[in-house]
């Protein structure tokens, strides 16, 4: 892959992202239980559904503003020639991982060992 074809890549996914963020926060405002309506709480069934679909909402919302921050760092690395390299081990990032995630910052083996290493409880020692 050429860099003008994975900065295009990168450049449509931001915008998609963008776009989405856009939606998602436009939906937030109007969505039931905004400042507006707060002092009608109605049905405490149809408020709790409210609460869970906004929790999602900005779940959502946080998930999409990690990936516009990844997608600029991407283009970042791009314009600096490291884009493509693991960022541990430095070797070149497969294309097809490229392709699927064109953010990527780690090879595969590199991204199973820093899981792994995530899932691992570490030991705690407790003193007296």
């Amino acid at each position: 892959m050429n860099s003008t074809v994975i900065r295009k890549q990168l450049e449509t996914e931001l915008k998609r992202v963008e776009t989405r963020l856009v939606q998602l926060e436009t939906e937030l405002r109007r969505s039931p239980g905004s400042a507006s309506e707060d002092s009608f709480l109605g049905d405490l069934h149809d408020f709790a559904l409210t609460s869970e679909n906004k929790e999602a909402a900005y779940d959502n919302r946080s998930r999409l503003v990690s990936r516009l921050r990844a997608l600029r760092d991407a283009l970042r690395r791009l314009r600096e020639g490291s884009y493509g390299r693991c960022g541990e081990c430095r070797d070149p990032i497969p294309v097809k991982r490229l392709r699927a995630m064109p953010e990527a910052t780690l090879c595969v083996s590199c991204q199973e060992q820093r899981e792994s290493r995530d899932r691992t409880p570490t030991s705690r020692t407790v003193t007296a």
